[in-house]
């Protein structure tokens, strides 16, 4: 009612008042009951949480994502992801997924807090593929699987400390290993 009140009283209105006005005089505060907000963060963001303020964090509901287990988003992402390189390496995305989904498990039991999450695998398939598309020569899958691990270290090398990617590393190295003895 006070903003109302104040531009009522405006000796001069523009167009953009008089409608707030009319728009206000025909449904009042009702359209603002619809208005929500959607906000994500990452966990480096929550971290840095309590510099938003309390009296603002209290008025939002926080809706976790917990980081995907396994290879439960893995086909999808390595089915859009691998394109022409997935075709002239017939058993990649199978590798891939193979060692995406051991580094989540190893990682997890590792370090609770610590996540392979779908954005980093996204991102490391789509430096692996522009490298592929520049340097279509060396094409071997043992290769291909260390690039796209060094890269997917690489992607979530940002938000995490010294020792988690000291973790990270040697986990994808592990399962790196592993997954060329599956052969």
């Amino acid at each position: 009612e006070e903003l109302v009140n104040e531009v009522r009283a405006y000796s001069h209105r523009d167009k953009e008042a008089e409608d707030f006005l009319n728009h206000y005089g025909k449904h009042g505060d009702e359209p603002l009951r619809h208005i929500r907000i959607v906000a994500t963060m990452n966990l480096a963001d929550v971290r840095n949480l309590f510099m938003v303020g309390e009296a603002l964090t209290r008025r939002f509901t926080v809706i976790e994502v917990p980081c995907p287990k396994g290879d439960e988003d893995l086909d999808k992402l390595l089915g859009d992801g691998l394109g022409e390189l997935g075709k002239a390496l017939p058993g990649l995305k199978d590798r891939l997924k193979s060692l995406v989904s051991c580094a989540r498990g190893k990682v997890k039991d590792k370090d609770k807090g610590l996540c392979i999450p779908p954005s980093a695998v996204k991102a490391a398939l789509k430096l692996l593929s522009k490298d592929y598309s520049v340097n279509p020569g060396r094409v071997s899958l043992d290769s291909v699987l260390k690039d796209f691990a060094d890269y997917l270290q690489l992607s979530m090398g940002l938000v995490m400390g010294e020792e988690r990617k000291n973790t990270l590393r040697n986990t994808v190295n592990e399962c790196l290993g592993q997954s060329g003895q599956q052969r």
